[in-house]
Parts: structure tokens; sequence; C-alpha cells
């Protein structure tokens, strides 16, 4: 069994919704051309028609114009839905193991992998901030950090976990 929530049910509304528009936009562009076609049968014997023909010709090329545009935005809408949802599944696994774990460690870790998965990130860390000492101390990391020179990492985390503690939000740095 599958169960899923409002906010699901209703993304999965508005992608049936577009995949409606987008059958009565394919209807009109079908009947833009069987409409040409007509027209075009007539113009065989009648010249009267040819300026029929180059109006509907236009109006055609603006259905398939605005049809296209409308697949890009849904193709572009498709993409985001399915990051938000791998967002959603990533923070129900999160939510799962926290059920299942004491360990702070283990936690952590796991954290700090669904964020990098979510983020698409290459290299990421959590850092502890030491009470009493202003200092952080790295209790996970992953990736590339130990390639970084030590010295121009521990001034870059200092400088950027100064950023987070005045903010109180968390710091994502998309290239570093």
């Amino acid at each position: 069994r599958v169960f899923f929530s409002v906010s699901e049910m209703s993304i999965f509304a508005l992608i049936l919704l577009l995949v409606l528009a987008g059958l009565l936009i394919l209807r009109q562009i079908l009947d833009g051309l069987f409409s040409v076609s007509s027209s075009m049968k007539k113009a065989v014997t009648e010249n009267e028609y040819l300026t029929d023909i180059q109006r509907q010709s236009v109006e055609l090329n603006e259905i398939a114009t605005s049809f296209n545009h409308l697949m890009e935005k849904f193709e572009h809408t498709t993409g985001e839905l399915k990051q938000r949802v791998f967002e959603l599944h990533t923070v129900k696994e999160l939510y799962e193991i926290s059920t299942k774990t004491l360990s702070i460690d283990e936690l952590l870790n796991a954290l700090l992998d669904r964020s990098m998965a979510v983020s698409h990130c290459q290299a990421g860390a959590v850092f502890l901030i030491e009470p009493g000492k202003e200092s952080f101390r790295a209790i996970a990391s992953k990736a590339s950090l130990a390639e970084m020179a030590k010295d121009y990492f521990d001034r870059t985390i200092e400088l950027l976990a100064r950023l987070v503690v005045q903010d109180r939000k968390p710091l994502l740095i998309e290239d570093i």
C-alpha cells in the first residue's frame, strides 16, 4: 500500500492538469492541420482561398510555438517536481534514521550524506561550535575536503562559520 500526503496529491493533480492542457493544445493543432488541408483542397479549385490558407498557416505556426513553449515549461516544472520529491524522500529517510539510532555521530553522518545528495555537492562537512573556546571542530566530513590545503581550509571555515553563527542559518557554498 502506498499513501500520499495532501501536498503530493496536489502535485500529481497539477501534473495531470498540465497534461490535459497539453492534450487540448494538441487537439487544436490537429484541428488546424485538418482545416489547412481542407483549405488547400479548396484552393486547388478556387484561388480565393489562398489568403485564408496563409492566415491559417500563421495561426497554426503560432499554436505550434505556444505548444512548444508550454512543453518546455512542463519539462522544467517536472524537473523541479522530481527534485522536490527527492528532497521529501530524503527528509523521510532522515526521520527514519533518527527514530532507529541513538548515535549522534551516525545521525550527523546521515545528515551530511543526504544534504550533499540533495544539493549535489562533492564535498561537505558538519562542524560543532565548541562552547567557551570560540572554535569549531569538524565532526563529519566527506569527499575532497581532505585534499584542500589545511591552512586555507581552517581560515575559510573560521570565516564562514562566523557567518553561520551570526545569521543562525545553514550555509551552502555552491562553488568552492
